[in-house]
């Protein structure tokens, strides 16, 4: 386990490491724990990349109206175009935002990968400012890593 990830993380990990099912089962399962166990992750969910949108796939929290979101929009969309995770710490700083819920106040994205190509994206918010550390990108990667499979199977289809 890489040195930045904490009990609660580990914790996190090995429960995801148990699921069983189908990818979109475990996918669902994969979102509810986080969204239950991390403190201050408001709303969880998972952006299927198809072509040159983000499509949303399971989550937990208030509903959204951001079924798609193009790439190179928002947190996102920005982060499928310039190929890296992003925390944003106040989402008011950026200019181009686009928000799940109204009371968001930070973000975290990490990309998910199946065989080194992005399928998908780890999308979190919360209702905190400056929630999210280095130590929970790191995490979410390795979240990231167990589900890419999964993500890979339900990007492709339609």
């Amino acid at each position: 386990m890489p040195t930045g990830i904490s009990e609660l993380h580990e914790s996190v990990i090995d429960q995801v490491l148990d699921l069983n099912g189908s990818p979109e089962v475990i996918l669902q399962s994969t979102i509810d724990l986080l969204h239950s166990t991390m403190p201050g992750w408001d709303w969880v969910g998972i952006y299927f990349l198809r072509g040159d949108k983000l499509i949303l796939g399971p989550y937990k929290g208030t509903d959204t109206e951001h079924k798609e979101i193009k790439v190179g929009e928002g947190v996102c969309g920005s982060a499928i175009k310039e190929n890296a995770n992003k925390i944003v710490d106040d989402v008011t700083t950026v200019e181009n935002y686009i928000a799940c819920t109204p009371n968001t106040k930070s973000e975290i994205v990490v990309l998910i990968k199946y065989q080194d190509e992005v399928v998908a994206q780890f999308d979190v918010d919360s209702d905190k400012a400056a929630n999210f550390t280095p130590q929970d990108e790191e995490f979410l990667i390795e979240v990231a890593d167990l589900v890419g499979p999964y993500c890979r199977v339900l990007a492709t289809k339609s």
